[in-house]
């Protein structure tokens, strides 16, 4: 295992790149791309790093020559805002739960010398999950948020394949055709990925003999009936 140094701002090459590390089997040393020059080349000595992923612009302010036991490869960073994780990227993801050492983080020195962190890849893949499970957005919150909308007397979300496709979608009960103000309205509580694909107007929601909703008679629905995506 090899420990290769990344340094640059937030943005998606960043985390493309932090994935190939583990992808290699190496173990990435992340340094706060504003750390001086020098600074940064001794937490890399310290830390044994051979190679560093540098962002071109922070690049072209050091003097590679100064740092020869050091490889720089500089790349460039296209993110100006915040944007959600493209599939390309995404994909590369791997569950790993092993004690490896997964990255290396170094404080800012702001207090002194410079400390590097260790964590496994099980110590961060443990702590994701415990993150996304206090996170999840469950159907029954994504119905409360749609009958907010006055117009919409009834609504349930479920999963269906339309087009060879799975995707969400909701059924719901008004008056009007209420799907682009239910998108519109959902993008102020929830992340794009997290916003339904198929809305579909009904005159009824579909439930058992008991009364509960039909789940499985949801899904068909959204699945057979004509698309109302806006």
């Amino acid at each position: 295992m090899a420990r290769v140094a990344l340094i640059g701002d937030n943005s998606i090459e960043y985390v493309d790149l932090l994935l190939d590390i583990w992808n290699t089997g190496d173990c990435a040393v992340l340094i706060d791309w504003r750390v001086p020059p020098q600074t940064a080349y001794e937490m890399m000595c310290e830390a044994n790093v051979s190679k560093c992923y540098i962002e071109r612009q922070i690049f072209s302010k050091i003097q590679s020559e100064d740092y020869k036991s050091i490889q720089f490869e500089a790349y460039e960073n296209y993110t100006t805002t915040a944007k959600e994780i493209p599939n390309y990227v995404h994909v590369k993801f791997r569950e790993n739960y092993s004690r490896d050492e997964a990255v290396i983080i170094y404080s800012s020195r702001t207090t002194g010398k410079s400390k590097g962190v260790i964590l496994s890849h099980y110590a961060i893949n443990t702590n994701d999950v415990i993150n996304i499970d206090a996170h999840k957005i469950y159907p029954s919150d994504v119905e409360k948020l749609i009958l907010a909308n006055n117009n919409i007397s009834a609504c349930v979300v479920g999963k269906c394949t339309f087009n060879g496709t799975e995707m969400i979608g909701c059924l719901y009960v008004s008056d009007n055709d209420c799907a682009l103000s239910i998108m519109q309205q959902l993008k102020f509580k929830l992340m794009p990925y997290e916003i339904h694909k198929r809305y579909v107007r009904i005159a009824a929601i579909p439930c058992n003999i008991r009364g509960k909703v039909n789940r499985s008679g949801v899904n068909r629905i959204l699945s057979l009936h004509s698309d109302e995506r806006p």
